[in-house]
């Protein structure tokens, strides 16, 4: 019992760590690509491959991390819209919930969610409840450089209607 006690404790410790990496990670990610003005599909595939290298105390290949980077603009109104959203992994995670961006910004500004999802087992598998293990985390970022950041050369993907807002040197 006491054998079993003392893997319990080291199985639950490393789920924490997990979990602890796996956010450090999120954060990093989002705060990377909201640094720049414009992102191509290669950044995101860059970010979802070096996840193994950033989370180096937790197994993360990319067969078993879902990334997500979407644009949230804001209409004149300051209803959100979404202008863009790419994917990394098996398939896209949730819908985004516009409404979870209201009054992050302002009318023709912008802010990016991100958000990722980590499927592992821990370390002591026979354990009850330790196989297929997820866990997902999502936040926003403003875009630092801009108050649009483009993706693959468009501020929003074609039929996205967004007023209020200028391209500089228009």
């Amino acid at each position: 019992p006491l054998a079993l006690l003392m893997l319990a404790i080291f199985d639950l410790s490393y789920r924490f760590q997990a979990a602890d990496e796996f956010e450090r990670y999120s954060y990093q990610f989002g705060d990377i690509l909201s640094r720049d003005d414009g992102l191509v599909a290669a950044d995101l595939d860059t970010i979802h491959l070096a996840a193994d290298e950033m989370m180096q105390q937790v197994d993360a290949p990319p067969e078993n991390l879902d990334i997500e980077i979407s644009s949230i603009g804001f209409q004149a109104d300051g209803e959100p819209v979404l202008l863009w959203r790419r994917y990394r992994g098996r398939t896209p995670l949730n819908d985004v919930p516009l409404g979870a961006a209201r009054d992050l910004a302002g009318p023709g500004e912008t802010v990016n969610r991100v958000e990722a999802t980590l499927r592992y087992q821990t370390i002591v598998p026979f354990l009850p409840g330790s196989e297929n293990l997820t866990i997902s985390r999502s936040a926003f970022f403003k875009p630092r450089v801009t108050r649009a950041i483009s993706m693959d050369g468009d501020i929003h993907d074609a039929g996205v209607v967004w007023d209020n807002y200028t391209a500089p040197g228009v």
